[in-house]
């Protein structure tokens, strides 16, 4: 077919984007075809997927919070990790939420070709719940929000390695965006943010996971992730962007947790 009719017939940005992941693929296949090595047929490992494993059996340590209770969970097939938790003293801005509860679900990548598929269909079906009021979370989780999250990991250094490991880079950002919604039960209302983390960020939509994923796939690495569902109780039906602030932090500590203690942190 002539060129100038398919930029006319599919665009000129769609047939660049086809040409690149193209080029990815041609890049990524060759050295795999030359060495007899296929990469789809044996993808590459999960970096310290054996830490991450570890959460569906214990959870994850939160700063700030206190865990009541911890329960594994079989839903659709799936395997997951209730955690009970609450906050048990100032957050990082200094304001008290002492008391405030909070049930964090996980769902862990179990193996390489394991990818996030339709786990918010799941949840939904668990509780049982009716929800409203969809809307985006965005919030950024700073490198002192790791260090802080890590901080237990070095209560045995000593002051100059602490200060090292509380400063490391401090320019580090990771950004994430999650579902931020109303639900609620028969007895009660709640906030609920639902995303899948990965060490540089999160996000609620599978394909943004797939293409990190297959970005670091040609690079010979992985991207790893879990998907997390949180919810907060809230006043009866009450408004949503008051919990904002609440669901922003609970988000952050979780995600900071992820980094410093499963994604990252000692083998």
């Amino acid at each position: 077919m002539d060129l100038t009719k398919l930029k006319r017939h599919y665009g000129l940005n769609r047939l660049l984007l086809v040409g690149f992941l193209l080029l990815l693929f041609v890049a990524g296949t060759i050295p795999g075809y030359l060495s007899g090595k296929w990469e789809w047929m044996q993808p590459p490992s999960v970096h310290r997927l054996k830490q991450i494993k570890q959460i569906q059996h214990r959870g994850v340590e939160l700063s700030n919070w206190e865990t009541l209770q911890g329960k594994k969970l079989l839903i659709s097939g799936q395997k997951w990790f209730r955690q009970d938790v609450r906050r048990s003293q100032r957050d990082a801005e200094g304001v008290s939420r002492d008391g405030q509860q909070a049930i964090i679900m996980f769902m862990v990548q179990n193996g390489p070709m394991d990818r996030p598929q339709v786990e918010w269909t799941d949840i939904n079906g668990y509780w049982r719940w009716k929800s409203d009021s969809e809307r985006q979370l965005e919030f950024t989780v700073t490198a002192q929000d790791i260090a802080r999250s890590r901080s237990s990991e070095v209560e045995g250094e000593n002051q100059v390695d602490r200060n090292r490991n509380q400063n490391g880079n401090r320019d580090e950002t990771v950004e994430v965006t999650a579902r931020f919604f109303r639900t609620w039960t028969p007895s009660q209302t709640y906030a609920a943010i639902q995303w899948y983390a990965w060490p540089e960020g999160g996000s609620p939509n599978p394909s943004d996971w797939f293409w990190r994923d297959l970005g670091a796939q040609v690079r010979g690495d992985r991207v790893p992730w879990v998907a997390v569902s949180a919810i907060l109780p809230i006043e009866p039906l009450g408004d949503l962007e008051r919990s904002r602030a609440d669901a922003e932090a609970l988000g952050k500590d979780i995600q900071a947790a992820l980094i410093a203690h499963s994604f990252r942190g000692s083998e």
